[in-house]
């Protein structure tokens, strides 16, 4: 049975990312070397294109080049690892209605070179749009509640196919590693919530003045996992949720 070694982490809102986390990144994919790299979308902030109002911002181009140095420091760190992407509703702003006369302008796969060497999913919250490997189940996310049982829904409809199975999300900056249950009884099914890396003093002066970050967190998740499905009634896999710093550190 073969096994595959991953890293997974997502939400870093380049050009609002902690440029110290994305050093820690590139260090954690220098030292594992891991044979899969999972990139969980919010990659690009993409807040020029964004509905609500827009002061002072980044132009998106420069967004582009912030993100082509990152990903090409990844590429320089581990040459051989896969790499995957799953689109974040941060870059599916791009691909709205309002822009689908300009959307093959502004696609960040045209313009970003590295996006080439990554293997690309759409935000669309379906299971045939997600990324697995093994029992394993990668996606954006897309629900966000205060206690989380939107996100555990979710998780068990996304990946709930797969006895056993995780499913491994960013979306809420909020990172987690659990076993599902129901009132009392524990499920056979996981989450990990990979947190984000966003900068947390940009955040509280604008982006989040209004809402509580007091969980969010840098994190990442590295793991394993057997990459053939079975039906043995056991869990072909590990992860280890690793914590870096958090909003009120």
């Amino acid at each position: 049975m073969s096994k595959k070694t991953f890293l997974s982490f997502g939400c870093t809102h380049i050009p609002h990312h902690d440029k110290v986390n994305a050093a820690w990144i590139i260090e954690q994919i220098k030292e594992r070397q891991p044979n899969i790299i999972v990139h969980l979308g919010d990659l690009i902030e993409c807040e020029s294109v964004s509905n609500y109002p827009k002061v002072d911002v980044a132009r998106l181009g420069e967004e582009y080049r912030q993100v082509g140095e990152f990903l090409e420091a990844i590429a320089d760190a581990s040459p051989k690892s896969r790499k995957v992407f799953m689109q974040g509703n941060h870059e599916e702003r791009i691909t709205r209605p309002d822009f689908n006369s300009v959307t093959e302008l502004l696609d960040y796969r045209k313009h970003i070179k590295n996006f080439r060497q990554w293997k690309h999913y759409d935000y669309i919250l379906d299971p045939s749009h997600t990324f697995t490997l093994g029992q394993l189940t990668f996606a954006h996310g897309w629900a966000f509640t205060a206690g989380g049982a939107s996100e555990r829904k979710e998780g068990i409809d996304i990946s709930g196919q797969t006895a056993n199975g995780c499913y491994i999300h960013a979306h809420t900056h909020r990172p987690l590693y659990e076993q599902m249950s129901l009132n009392t009884w524990k499920l056979p099914f996981w989450r990990c919530n990979v947190g984000c890396g966003i900068d947390f003093e940009w955040a509280k002066r604008g982006y989040a003045k209004k809402r509580n970050i007091s969980q969010w967190h840098h994190a990442l998740a590295y793991g394993w996992a057997e990459t053939k499905r079975r039906h043995d009634g056991k869990r072909n896999w590990e992860i280890e949720l690793i914590k870096r710093k958090g909003a009120w550190e």
